[in-house]
């Protein structure tokens, strides 16, 4: 349970929240890698649903600027499935820029 909401980094995020999905409210990113550097943790939970949920119904409103991440080790073998959803145009200049790959999405 959440007692004080401040800033905090992902190290102590990942503290706090385990092995859970956390919803962070204006994340802040490495400008080198791209990874969370801190945030505000809201609310976590084991099932990402839950914290779907949450924003719904607790702050779709209020949160403008906001992750939800998955703070634990992720299985070697856990195999991600990438969601297409560049438009048709988009698409097509994405498989043009790759050397013509097929559209696989």
């Amino acid at each position: 349970m959440i007692t004080e909401i401040k800033i905090m980094t992902f190290h102590e995020i990942k503290k706090v929240a385990g092995n859970t999905w956390a919803l962070i409210a204006d994340p802040v990113y490495s400008d080198k890698d791209g990874n969370l550097k801190s945030g505000y943790l809201l609310f976590f939970h084991q099932e990402k649903e839950k914290v779907h949920q949450y924003v719904l119904k607790e702050g779709s409103e209020s949160l403008q600027h906001y992750t939800i991440i998955f703070t634990g080790e992720l299985p070697k073998d856990q195999i991600f499935e990438l969601l297409c959803n560049f438009s048709t145009q988009k698409r097509a200049d994405f498989n043009q820029s790759i050397n013509n790959r097929p559209d696989t999405c």
